[in-house]
C-alpha cells in the first residue's frame, strides 16, 4: 500500500484543534436556512471591470451568505463567472471591492492558505506527476509527535472515502469521482481547519453527484461546514438545500430547493432543479389552448404566444383505453419508486421523447400503444421568449 507521508501543517501547536474533530458516519441533513448561522459572508464582491458583466458591479455587488451545515449550489446563465468567484472566495485572486468574512471574521485581504476556505476546483484540482497519496499530504511537514497524530487521522479518512487501493495512482489513471475524493481529503488536512468548502463544479457533474454523502464521511453528522456548489449542471444543484441564481453578478434569486421546483421563476431554474427526466415541447396558443401532441393545454396568454413546456414524469400519466383510440407508444419502461416509469412517443409529435407515469394494471412492455392524459397542475410552462411562467387556466 503507498505511505500516507506527513500531514502538512503549522506544528505542535495544532495538535488539539483536530483531536476534536469528528468522524461520524450519517446521512447529511437538510438543512432549515431559517435556522442556521452564516457562516460565509460575502458584501457586495465586484470582481471584473465595467466591461466584463460576470461580477463587474454595474448593478451592484454580489451579496451572499450561507451557513453551517449548509449547502447552497450557486448558479447562472452559461458564463456567469462561478470558477472566477469561487477562486475569489479560495483567495486565489482578489475582488476589485467588497468583503469577504467566515464567522464573523474579515478574510478579504488574506493569503488562501490563511482561510479557513477548502477549495476544490474542477476535476479536484490535483497535481498530476503526484500520487493521490501525495497529493492529499501535499505541503510542510509536521513535527514527530504531530506528525503521528495526523498520519493516524488521514489513515480513517482515506479508508472513509474508500481512497486506500487507490492511493499510489495518479490522477489520470483514477474515476472523476476518486479525484474528487482526494481533493476533498486533501480540504479536510489543510493545517487551518476549513469552516466553508467551495466546490467548483462548473464543467458538469462528473464524480460530484454523491458530494453530499461524501461532505458527511469527511465532516460527520452534524455538519458545521458551510458548502457552496459552483454548478450548471442539475445533478450537483439538486443536491443542495438552496439555490442561489446570479444574473449580472447579483443575486437574482435565492430559495430553498424544495420552494424553486413547485414555482420556477424562469426556464432556467426549473430545467436546473426540478428533479428526474423532462421532457421540453414548443407549442403555439391557439383559441386559449397549447396543442401538445394531441393533448390540450388551457393556458392564460393571447394567441399566436410561442410557450415551452416542460413535462415531467408525473405529467403524463398512462390510463386504461377500452373505447379510446391509442395516442403514443411505449420506448421503454422500468420500475422506479414504487411506480412504472416509461418514456413513450406521442403518435402526433413523432421523434419525440417524454417521461410518463402507468396506471394500468399491467405493466406496459416497449411498443405498446397506450393512451396519454395530461395532468395539468403537474405542467410547467413558460413564454418561449422571456422565459418567465405563463399561468394554466384552473
Amino acid at each position: 500500500m503507498a505511505q500516507l507521508g506527513a500531514y502538512p501543517g503549522p506544528g505542535c501547536e495544532a495538535r488539539t484543534k483536530y483531536e476534536k474533530v469528528s468522524f461520524v458516519s450519517a446521512a447529511l441533513t437538510v438543512v432549515d436556512p431559517a435556522e442556521v448561522i452564516t457562516t460565509l459572508e460575502l458584501s457586495d464582491i465586484v470582481i471584473g471591470s465595467g466591461r466584463d458583466g460576470r461580477f463587474s458591479g454595474r448593478s451592484g455587488g454580489l451579496t451572499i451568505g450561507v451557513g453551517a451545515g449548509e449547502m447552497v449550489a450557486l448558479s447562472g446563465p452559461p458564463g456567469f463567472g462561478g470558477t472566477t468567484l469561487a477562486r475569489v472566495i479560495a483567495g486565489h485572486l482578489a475582488p476589485l471591492s467588497g468583503q469577504i468574512k467566515v464567522d464573523g471574521r474579515d478574510f478579504t485581504a488574506a493569503a488562501a492558505a490563511a482561510r479557513p476556505v477548502g477549495f476544490v476546483p474542477v476535476d479536484g484540482g490535483l497535481l498530476p506527476q503526484l500520487t493521490l497519496a501525495e497529493n492529499i499530504t501535499y505541503g510542510p511537514r509536521l513535527a514527530d509527535d504531530a506528525n503521528e497524530i495526523m498520519r493516524h487521522r488521514l489513515e480513517r479518512l482515506v479508508k472513509r472515502l474508500e481512497l486506500l487501493p487507490s492511493l499510489a495512482l495518479r490522477p489520470y489513471e483514477v474515476s472523476a469521482g476518486q479525484r474528487i475524493r482526494a481533493a476533498l481529503a486533501r480540504v479536510a488536512m489543510r493545517r487551518v481547519p476549513s469552516q466553508v468548502l467551495v466546490l467548483d463544479a462548473t464543467a458538469g457533474a462528473r464524480g460530484v453527484t454523491g458530494v453530499r454523502r461524501l461532505i458527511t464521511r469527511v465532516w460527520g453528522e452534524p455538519a458545521t461546514v458551510a458548502v457552496l456548489l459552483l454548478t450548471c449542471d442539475s445533478e450537483v444543484a439538486e443536491q443542495a438545500d438552496r439555490l442561489i441564481w446570479v444574473e449580472d453578478g447579483r443575486c437574482a434569486v435565492d430559495g430553498t430547493i424544495t420552494s424553486l421546483r413547485v414555482a420556477p421563476p424562469s426556464l432556467a431554474i426549473a430545467e436546473l432543479v426540478v428533479a428526474g427526466p423532462l421532457a421540453k415541447v414548443t407549442a403555439v396558443v391557439r383559441d386559449g389552448e397549447a396543442d401538445l401532441g394531441g393533448l390540450k393545454l388551457p393556458l392564460l396568454c393571447p394567441d399566436g404566444r410561442r410557450v415551452t413546456v416542460l413535462l415531467r414524469a408525473e405529467s403524463l400519466e398512462i390510463v386504461p383505453h377500452p373505447d379510446e383510440e391509442p395516442t403514443a407508444r411505449v420506448l421503454t419502461a422500468s420500475w422506479h419508486e414504487g411506480a412504472v416509469q416509461m418514456v413513450v412517443e406521442p403518435f402526433e409529435r413523432p421523434g419525440d421523447r417524454w417521461p410518463a407515469r402507468s396506471l394500468l394494471r399491467r405493466h406496459p412492455r416497449p411498443h405498446d400503444r397506450v393512451v396519454l392524459r395530461l395532468r395539468q397542475d403537474r405542467v410547467l410552462v413558460f413564454d418561449a421568449e422571456t422565459e418567465t411562467p405563463v399561468g394554466a387556466k384552473a
